[in-house]
């Protein structure tokens, strides 16, 4: 689809990817750039229209991943969204996958921020996963509504090694019977589903 050695930035406008591998991804590989700056990998959507169907990634940073406005409408996806870390502060972000719908690489802080904005994830694996081991810290709800279902009887809506902080905002996880135990144990004010 979409693939930069260095930093991806939608401000506006319509953008339709359908592709076989990641619909977008930017490069964070560790080489230097011609202007001899390093490449951060980051994808910052702040605008526009992002419609997506892919067979791998719907959207890949080997850096961070922000959403900060503007509709991203993930149709279909084996991940839907993945980065070191996952900000989103508005805007839309609508996720269909086989796999997880959100999936945060870190192992360290809040590797997932929700401060505003709507995020919808119907996934086929986790819905939120995230890899940080921080105590109650891994993945911070601060504000936005958030709905999640997960359909796999093996994975979970939420799934963080290292538990979730809830401050604000709306947030409903919906898993098959049984799958959310583990999870779900490490969290302050989120009810089980």
């Amino acid at each position: 689809g979409i693939k930069a050695a260095n930093e991806i930035l939608i401000n506006s406008g319509n953008v339709n990817i359908e592709s076989y591998d990641d619909a977008i991804h930017a490069n964070n590989d560790g080489g230097t750039l011609e202007n001899g700056e390093n490449p951060t990998g980051h994808v910052i959507i702040s605008g526009g229209n992002v419609v997506i169907s892919s067979n791998d990634d719907g959207i890949h940073a080997d850096g961070n991943l922000y959403i900060k406005g503007g509709n991203v409408d993930i149709k279909k996806a084996y991940e839907g969204v993945e980065g070191v870390y996952i900000t989103v502060s508005g805007g839309s972000l609508s996720v269909v996958t086989t796999d997880d719908g959100m999936n945060a690489t870190s192992t360290s802080g809040a590797a997932v921020t929700i401060s505003g904005g709507r995020v919808h994830i119907y996934a086929g694996g986790d819905g939120i996963d995230s890899n940080s081991r921080t105590s109650k810290g891994a993945i911070a709800f601060s504000g936005g509504d958030t709905v999640v279902i997960s359909t796999s009887r093996g994975n979970s809506a939420i799934d963080s090694d290292g538990g979730y902080n809830h401050t604000g905002g709306r947030v409903i996880a919906i898993s098959p019977t049984g799958a959310m135990t583990n999870e779900m144990t490490d969290g302050n004010t989120i009810g089980r589903t």
